[in-house]
């Protein structure tokens, strides 16, 4: 509950403030303190930035740490890289698939050069 926070409208400013960063959860209720009765909200700040209000550090990490978030972001890299290769591997040894590679203006193009890249010998009587 890092992000969140306990929040009123203050009719002054005509802003929402935070009354309280550091809510406690107790039986699926979050509860905090505050010096004044009124309606409240729970706020979402939306961002993080090395520690929450209370005092405790964000942890800013999608898997809980920065090893672990490089060894997903490597995998990703690898993944994609390979995706790319075999499908580079399966346009250029399948020719069914060449044409969905070039297109089928390209495929018809790539088969007229290949045509007349025959040599003719033209003989003299």
């Amino acid at each position: 509950n890092n992000d969140i926070c306990l929040g009123s409208f203050n009719e002054e400013t005509q802003e929402w403030e935070c009354d309280d960063h550091c809510l406690d959860e107790e039986n699926g209720s979050l509860c905090g303190n505050a010096d004044h009765l009124t309606n409240f909200a729970l706020l979402l700040s939306g961002g993080s930035g090395g520690s929450n209000a209370c005092g405790s550090p964000v942890n800013d990490y999608i898997l809980g740490s920065a090893w672990k978030d490089l060894v997903l972001i490597g995998s990703l890299a690898g993944f994609c890289c390979c995706f790319i290769i075999c499908f580079i591997l399966i346009g250029i040894l399948f020719p069914p698939c060449r044409a969905i590679i070039y297109g089928q203006e390209g495929y018809r193009v790539k088969g007229i050069t290949n045509t007349s890249k025959t040599k003719y010998v033209i003989t003299e009587h």
